[in-house]
């Protein structure tokens, strides 16, 4: 059966991948990996007596199998050796259970020849500033939308934790990616933080707001009402956001 060509090569473009190789670069401390006894350099064999052919291979059978523990055949060195790997388990879904061990790949880097680097006058670097942060503020917005609808799961939600592992990871890539990461969580907690609840800036200007178009202030009995409202849905708010990063560790 003829292979279906993807829609960017039927338009003569060759996109290019960098090579995802059988062994492992990162290790999570604590993760399943570790626990098993992986450690960076191994290269992955085989699984259960399978020869593995390449990660994503190895990437599925790790994510049907939460909870079961696989044989892994790896290559040390001059040795081969053969390690009991009990991958973890997270909830992606309702009744579905994915599972995941805490470990990165060696990938290639990109070519130089097929990087570019853009540069700006600081007139120009302003404008694309203005406009970057516009489609952040944008995104940001449509993804809070999608959260309370219930088209982007609460899974998704990231705590503290997430956003240094974030940081430190775009710090590996450079200071321009890690400026970037920078931004991006500067922009979303200034965005979150204008979230009408009276806790936040977003519900003092609320309440402002109110106060300017009824001409007197809100009752302080019903400020107090709304701080302790507002205090709790945003400890809830939180407390989701701390156990997703707890279930990614």
């Amino acid at each position: 059966m003829p292979k279906k060509k993807s829609i960017i090569s039927s338009l003569g473009f060759i996109p290019y991948f960098p090579n995802i190789h059988l062994e492992i670069a990162d290790v999570v401390e604590g993760g399943a990996a570790q626990r098993a006894g992986l450690q960076v350099g191994d290269k992955l064999q085989a699984i259960n007596g399978v020869k593995l052919s390449d990660w994503n291979e190895f990437v599925e059978l790790i994510q049907k199998n939460a909870n079961q523990t696989l044989k892994v055949e790896i290559e040390r060195g001059t040795m081969t050796s053969l390690l009991n790997l009990t991958p973890d388990a997270r909830r992606v879904e309702s009744d579905l259970l994915q599972g995941y061990i805490g470990a990165a790949p060696l990938i290639d880097s990109f070519p130089e020849s097929y990087r570019v680097k853009l540069q700006f006058s600081p007139i120009d670097a302003v404008i694309k500033g203005v406009e970057k942060t516009a489609q952040l503020t944008k995104l940001t917005f449509d993804t809070l939308v999608k959260l309370i609808t219930g088209d982007v799961a609460i899974t998704n939600l990231s705590g503290p934790v997430s956003i240094a592992k974030g940081a430190g990871m775009s710090a590996n890539y450079g200071i321009e990616y890690f400026l970037g990461f920078l931004g991006l969580i500067s922009v979303n907690l200034g965005l979150m933080n204008l979230i009408p609840l009276p806790v936040l800036d977003g519900g003092h200007l609320f309440y402002y707001f109110v106060e300017l178009v009824t001409g007197k202030p809100i009752p302080e009995k019903v400020q107090e009402i709304g701080f302790k409202v507002g205090a709790a849905l945003l400890m809830m708010l939180m407390s989701v956001a701390i156990l997703n990063d707890f279930n990614l560790l």
